[in-house]
């Protein structure tokens, strides 16, 4: 028997599941980011060498794709930098696979009229240097040299040496992320419910804190919330992903009853559940299991 479509599902909601094919990406992209933050890595990361490879992973070519507007890429930058070469060559491959990323390179040291210029287009103060500006018709978006690796402190703290080493080089993780942002309209938002013991989004508690969860969300253009459905309160229309983070308590019928009028519109779901817990025998395993791609499930 059919039901009446909840209100809170207005035509604004299918406009935006409908038509908005940036939105659909970003939900994509926090599944993948989830899963890279439970073990899974979805983005190649290379050593920092004049070696490294720069074939792109499917997902940055499906938000390439994406692209329907120009998106100018400003590479300002000291050419002299250990990240420089490592940078321009993957700027190269975006430009390759879709032509509206227009790349612009920009070396403050040897060309002091343009770099002038890019300081004044983009606000740059005069410790601003060595980053690399997106830019497109809703926003920009400015990635620095220090997001686009990580640092070895170790032999500096044990005296093994005077200088902290650069490794893993993260340029297409936070590229493809910045392309996103600056391509969409508004930020995907994933809400974490709350009220049943769920882990803490806001917390930095190492056991249930979820704060690193929620950053990694931040990093990839995804805005996390949290949510009470007890009450009239229901799904809200902006929910592109619902987080259920690891429930202690009983989840009563009313708001499952709400989740799963959000799955009927066309909402995603992502589960967790304690290690060793009768899973399978949840509530909200035994409603929602069989809601396919919609759902993904594990553990916390």
């Amino acid at each position: 028997m059919a039901t009446e479509p909840n209100p809170s599902f207005s035509v604004a909601r299918k406009w935006s599941l409908s038509l908005s094919m940036l939105l659909a990406l970003g939900a994509v992209l926090a599944l993948l980011v989830m899963a890279n933050y439970l073990g899974a890595r979805h983005f190649k990361r290379w050593s920092i060498s004049e070696k490294a490879q720069t074939q792109l992973s499917p997902l940055t070519l499906r938000v390439l794709n994406a692209v329907t507007n120009p998106v100018k890429v400003t590479l300002y930058f000291d050419k002299r930098e250990s990240l420089y070469n490592l940078s321009y060559n993957l700027l190269k491959a975006y430009r390759y696979a879709n032509p509206l990323i227009d790349l612009q390179v920009v070396d403050y040291i040897n060309e002091p009229t343009a770099a002038q210029v890019v300081k004044l287009n983009h606000k740059l103060g005069d410790t601003d240097r060595d980053l690399v500006i997106f830019k497109s018709q809703n926003g920009d978006m400015k990635v620095y040299q220090g997001d686009l690796s990580d640092i070895d402190i170790q032999p500096l703290v044990r005296g093994e040496s005077k200088e902290v080493k650069r490794t893993n080089f993260k340029g297409e993780a936070v590229f493809t992320s910045a392309i996103l942002s600056v391509i969409s309209a508004r930020k995907p938002k994933a809400y974490f419910l709350d009220g049943h013991g769920e882990h803490n989004p806001e917390s930095e508690d190492g056991q249930s804190g979820y704060s690193r969860f929620a950053s990694v969300l931040r990093e990839n253009n995804v805005q996390p919330a949290r949510l009470r459905l007890e009450g009239p309160v229901e799904i809200p229309a902006d929910c592109n992903l619902l987080i259920i983070p690891g429930p202690r308590t009983a989840i009563s019928h009313e708001v499952l009853d709400k989740i799963s009028r959000y799955l009927k519109q066309g909402g995603r779901l992502f589960v967790m559940f304690y290690p060793g817990s009768d899973h399978h025998s949840h509530p909200v395993w035994r409603r929602f299991s069989p809601s396919g791609a919609s759902a993904l499930v594990t553990t916390s």
